[in-house]
């Protein structure tokens, strides 16, 4: 079949000259993506269409549909906007942008936050206590000698102290830093609700399993939240202004994770899962291709160990106490190996670590004080988040414990464990950087794969083949983008970009790399 282009309903072909050479890649941004290797030059009556509409009229919010076939009878649905036209005389020379590229753009044009997700989900509130240093105890202990005579005052009828008894209240806050509460966000939800507005799916084997699956972020840098007597559900003076792909990237290095559209569902999974393709569509080792195919060894993956850390907190001194639990280097080059040099650095520079009542750094004398002058049994401060200011320069993060939620729906406290022998708590231990921790946390369950002791990197060069069936590749191609396997004697590998001509029926994989165990 013919080339055959139409841009909003009408036949153009004939006044179009390209090569249909088609491209699928991963972006900078980790996304997949689908663009032209060659740009359209329109002249004629579709020069005059798109000349009156973009730069006659300036109507830079105009898409124009647009719908392409090759060699196959298959149509690609794409659009033209005012970023993909440039005017050169009597031309017109265009890149139309793919369905898959557009899905992508919805993402990183979606804040987080948007299409009402403040209204329409019960967000947590995570109760917290400020304050810190010798100055703070030496008030906690000389307002604990005064409560009781303070407790007598305010149990007197309010038409007898008015808001005296209001200010009193206020003024113990302040003493012990407790009974206030920052707001925390589902990731899971978050994605789950913003794919649903942007009607895509959403799967992540991490987020919407196991423990993973209660993970919070708790943005906190603006201000100090709510007193815990306040019912509110959301805090847009703390809320960060990230697209929704913009927080999948700040996530991405927690949970060594890739995230990707397939089938119109957004995935976020561990990188490694990215690659684990069980079928493919050429065996070098079988089948024809053009030239010989060339195999060298990744040099970019021999590192000598790993670093692990959360970012450094310019305002919670409380948390930066805990950053010897939270972070770790992880030693790869034992005993040492000439191949190996250097540093896989991983900070997570957007969060830092957390501090809590009844942790490990944490006085119990204090801890003491805080629960009995914020109300002790009758529901004082207990495993609060502590925050040395009230605020934290990077967002906290948190695995809730739903099972520990009080005062009703919506309070939560972070996952915790008693440590043995002691009235602590060890929290969040399944966000921490620990490979010796006796529970798997983030090295044991997503950073370990990145040990160059274990797996090797193999890449080849180009593989330029006519497909047996190439309207059927096609079709393979445009669902599955680079993710389709390339079989060789090292495994299946993946393509870094694939190549397709619609006129010839030809396609080129670009640069495959395979993963294998290395042979110990």
């Amino acid at each position: 079949m013919s080339k055959h282009i139409g841009i909003d309903g009408i036949d153009f072909t004939q006044d179009a000259k390209y090569k249909f050479l088609i491209r699928y890649e991963s972006t900078k941004d980790r996304a997949d993506t689908v663009k032209f290797v060659d740009k359209i030059t329109f002249t004629g009556s579709a020069f005059n269409y798109l000349n009156e509409i973009y730069f006659v009229n300036k109507s830079i919010n105009k898409v124009c549909n647009v719908v392409m076939r090759g060699c196959c009878d298959y149509d690609f649905e794409l659009k033209i906007d005012y970023r993909t036209v440039q005017l050169d005389g009597c031309y017109i020379h265009c890149t139309p942008i793919s369905k898959v590229s557009d899905k992508y753009d919805q993402l990183k044009k979606t804040i987080w936050f948007s299409n009402n997700f403040h209204k329409d989900n019960q967000n947590f509130r995570v109760p917290y206590c400020s304050g810190f240093g010798a100055m703070n105890v030496i008030m906690m202990l000389l307002y604990f000698v005064v409560k009781p005579i303070l407790d007598l005052i305010k149990s007197l009828p309010d038409w007898l102290i008015g808001d005296f008894g209001v200010t009193l209240d206020e003024f113990e806050k302040k003493v012990h830093g407790c009974g206030y509460y920052h707001i925390g966000y589902s990731l899971k939800e978050v994605l789950e609700y913003q794919c649903a507005k942007l009607n895509m799916g959403f799967e992540s084997s991490i987020l919407q399993n196991g423990v993973y699956s209660n993970t919070v972020f708790i943005p906190c840098a603006s201000g100090n939240g709510f007193k815990r007597e306040e019912a509110e559900n959301f805090d847009f003076s703390n809320a960060p202004n990230l697209s929704v792909l913009q927080l999948l990237e700040i996530f991405r290095p927690v949970f060594n994770a890739r995230y990707w559209i397939e089938d119109n569902v957004l995935k976020f999974e561990r990188k490694d899962k990215y690659t684990d393709i069980q079928d493919y569509v050429i065996d070098v080792d079988v089948d024809e291709f053009k030239g010989n195919l060339t195999f060298e060894f990744s040099k970019e993956t021999g590192y000598a160990y790993g670093r692990f850390e959360y970012g450094i907190d310019a305002l919670d001194h409380e948390g930066g106490e805990m950053a010897l639990f939270y972070n770790d280097i992880v030693e790869w080059n034992a005993p040492p190996q000439e191949w190996q040099k250097g540093s896989l650095d991983n900070v997570l520079r957007d969060f830092t670590p957390s501090s809590y009542m009844q942790s490990s750094f944490s006085s119990s004398f204090v801890d003491g004080l805080r629960f009995e002058l914020s109300g002790g049994a009758l529901g004082g401060a207990y495993k609060d988040l502590v925050l040395s200011t009230g605020q934290s320069s990077g967002m906290k993060l948190m695995i809730a414990d739903l099972e520990d939620s009080w005062q009703g729906k919506g309070w939560i406290k972070a996952q915790s464990k008693s440590i043995p022998g002691t009235k602590k708590f060890r929290y969040n231990y399944s966000l921490f950087f620990n490979e010796n921790q006796y529970e798997p946390e983030l090295y044991q369950n997503f950073h370990y794969i990145d040990d160059p002791r274990t797996m090797v990197e193999v890449e080849g060069g180009d593989i330029e083949f006519i497909p047996e069936n190439f309207c059927n590749f096609v079709e393979i191609i445009d669902k599955y983008g680079v993710r389709v396997g390339v079989k060789s004697m090292y495994g299946i590998g993946l393509p870094e970009a694939i190549e397709l001509d619609l006129e010839f029926g030809t396609a080129k994989l670009i640069k495959p790399i395979w993963r294998c165990p290395l042979v110990q």
